[in-house]
């Protein structure tokens, strides 16, 4: 019984010595995956920013993208009313071809 009693005290003695181990080694990985949880945490917010920035500059971009095309439509007007005022110049400038050719010439 004295031997059973021993045995029974060694292996105690051992789990306890077992579970010592793996408790620490539990606080161990409990402080790793709250700092590995901390790191994530400010990766993610850092993320959220990047992407606010994103959206804030994909509104801008299609603000410009929306100016251009304005800016491109009235370059066409621009385009077309010169084309008009060279066609006007050149039908004036045969008028003023004519014109000169029935004047009486200059001595």
């Amino acid at each position: 019984m004295e031997r059973r009693v021993e045995r029974n005290t060694n292996d105690i003695a051992a789990i306890y010595e077992f579970l010592t181990k793996h408790d620490s080694k539990l606080a161990d990985h409990s402080r790793q995956l709250k700092a590995i949880r901390r790191t994530l945490d400010s990766h993610g917010r850092t993320l959220d920013s990047h992407g606010r920035t994103l959206a804030d500059h994909s509104s801008q971009l299609s603000a410009i993208r929306s100016t251009l095309a304005d800016h491109g439509r009235t370059l066409d007007d621009h385009s077309s009313r010169l084309k008009t005022i060279q066609s006007t110049l050149a039908d004036h400038g045969g008028q003023l071809t004519e014109i000169l050719k029935r004047l009486p010439p200059v001595a």
